[in-house]
């Protein structure tokens, strides 16, 4: 009988070790951008990229294939201050073909926290990742800091929240209370663009995918397109 006690206590311990702590957020905070952006000095996060390129010519029967897997780590350095402008973060980022290889410097970029968004600047091109209020009826321009004119992919995009506090799972690590930003979605015969990045509390960006595709069969699916590219970006790891 006494064994039989101690079991039970035992088994009650173990179960609520094994039950999740789940964020808790102040309403103020859901709404907020900051609680989906980490902006903390030392702060890094890894991921694996996964890209596919389609290349086909009026000469070739089937379009060239090549898929690439490689990993990248964004730290969050140091910050930036001058230029009359709020304050700004300069990220590094670290690329390396395999989790054996060593990390290496591959290019800088920046973030800038604002009142109701924050941008990131990569490559020149400033983008308006996220905006508050978290709220399915929200959206925003997050490329009017593009000269479109030039860079013609990015013109006029709407951005916009779906699948709100969602839990997913990425590459079997679960994220609880997760939000997606739809940048921009359109297809028709021969097509198809289609950019969204997903974010998790206190972590960042988790998972994105970006399509850039185009066909001239308009019979074959977008399984088989004939030029463009897909890249899909999944986190490994952060700092905790």
């Amino acid at each position: 009988m006494k064994q039989a006690r101690i079991f039970s206590f035992i088994l009650v311990i173990t179960l609520s070790s094994c039950e999740k702590v789940l964020d808790k957020f102040t309403l103020e905070e859901v709404n907020s951008y900051d609680s989906y952006y980490p902006i903390n000095i030392g702060y890094w996060i890894d991921y694996r990229v996964d890209s596919t390129s389609y290349v086909k010519s009026g000469l070739d029967p089937q379009p060239i294939v090549t898929e690439t897997t490689g990993f990248i780590r964004e730290l969050i350095e140091d910050t930036i201050i001058g230029f009359d402008t709020p304050v700004q973060y300069k990220v590094k980022v670290f690329s390396r073909k395999s989790l054996s290889d060593p990390w290496v410097f591959q290019k800088n970029k920046s973030i800038q926290p604002h009142a109701n968004f924050i941008t990131q600047n990569e490559s020149n091109l400033r983008f308006i990742k996220l905006y508050s209020p978290i709220n399915p009826a929200v959206s925003w321009k997050g490329n009017k800091f593009i000269d479109t004119s030039i860079t013609k992919l990015y013109a006029d995009w709407d951005y916009r929240y779906i699948d709100l506090f969602q839990s997913k799972t990425i590459l079997s690590i679960r994220f609880d209370s997760t939000i997606t930003v739809l940048q921009y979605l359109d297809t028709n015969a021969i097509e198809k663009t289609h950019f969204f990045e997903t974010y998790a509390p206190r972590i960042g960006l988790i998972y994105a995918e970006y399509h850039k595709l185009e066909k001239q069969n308009v019979l074959n699916s977008w399984n088989n397109p004939e030029n463009g590219y897909t890249i899909v970006r999944r986190v490994i790891d952060w700092k905790r």
